[in-house]
């Protein structure tokens, strides 16, 4: 039996998550270097014998150096990982998201309740109205909580505020939804 031949062609994509780790862990080994090389110098003039004050002092501005421009580094790269992640993903929808909203309908007021978009707090990100079912749609002053069910494309992850409200405006209602980091609501 032989080895099987070598793929040809193009390599498979990565996933976003595999990327991010790539990333993630070529930023700790960078860092990790930095530390290292610093320790390695400091240990050499260390042990020449002519390690003074203002060495000493030194070592500490140089080390402050690396945290801050390694900090810095890592700050781009999970900003880069946090876009990454929150990207939809091609496929299947993801399953709707649905919740008990509380109201409080005035006495003898028949209202008729309607959802805004869903507005993400971070990216400003829209979902549209038309992905959100009200029931009832028309509560009575009885009624404690609609049933909000979205149905909704996949969109980058934030907390998704929207409002219930009556065409009269004598109910006005905020809600919220989270949307997880891989693009489909939270359970």
């Amino acid at each position: 039996m032989s080895a099987p031949d070598p793929p040809t062609g193009p390599p498979p994509p990565q996933s976003p998550l595999s990327e991010a780790v790539e990333q993630a862990a070529d930023a700790a080994k960078i860092w990790w270097e930095d530390i290292s090389d610093f320790a390695k110098n400091e240990a050499d003039q260390l042990s020449s014998g002519d390690y003074g004050l203002k060495d000493l002092a030194s070592a500490q501005v140089n080390l402050l150096r690396i945290c801050v421009r390694n900090t810095i580094k890592s700050v781009g790269v999970l900003s880069d990982n946090l876009a990454l992640m929150s990207y939809p993903s091609p496929g299947t929808p993801p399953p709707p998201r649905t919740m008990s909203v509380p109201v409080s309908i005035p006495p003898n007021v028949n209202v008729k309740l309607t959802a805004s978009d869903l507005v993400g707090q971070l990216q400003a990100q829209r979902i549209s109205s038309t992905t959100i079912h009200i029931q009832p749609e028309e509560p009575s002053s009885e009624a404690t909580s609609v049933t909000v069910e979205i149905k909704c494309p996949p969109v980058p992850s934030d907390l998704y505020e929207g409002r219930l409200h009556s065409a009269d405006g004598t109910v006005s209602i905020p809600f919220w939804v989270a949307i997880n980091e891989l693009g489909e609501p939270l359970p």
